[in-house]
């Protein structure tokens, strides 16, 4: 057990510092990030437009912003593990 968390450890840790020393692939996990809640702040104009989803956010007192970011970062971040991990398999 002991040598399998080494194991994960290094692996997380190669990934951390190739992911930071890599510099388009830092700024393209930026952009797609922003280009996802220009997307969807863009979306939201139309979306408020619907009197239904309107009303909902207003009762509920919630902010549609506050409710689409966590999901585009952890987006970004599922993403961005997808391919660290397709880049494991293909350094064999």
């Amino acid at each position: 057990m002991r040598r399998k968390l080494y194991l994960i450890s290094v692996l997380v840790r190669r990934e951390l510092n190739h992911f930071i020393r890599c510099k388009p692939k830092l700024s393209i996990s930026f952009i797609n990030a922003v280009i996802w809640v220009l997307f969807f702040s863009i979306g939201r104009k139309y979306l408020m437009g619907n009197a239904i989803v309107k009303t909902l956010f207003l009762i509920l007192n919630f902010d549609y912003m506050v409710y689409i970011v966590p999901g585009i970062v952890l987006a970004t971040v599922f993403i961005s593990s997808f391919v660290s991990g397709i880049n494991i398999i293909l350094d064999r």
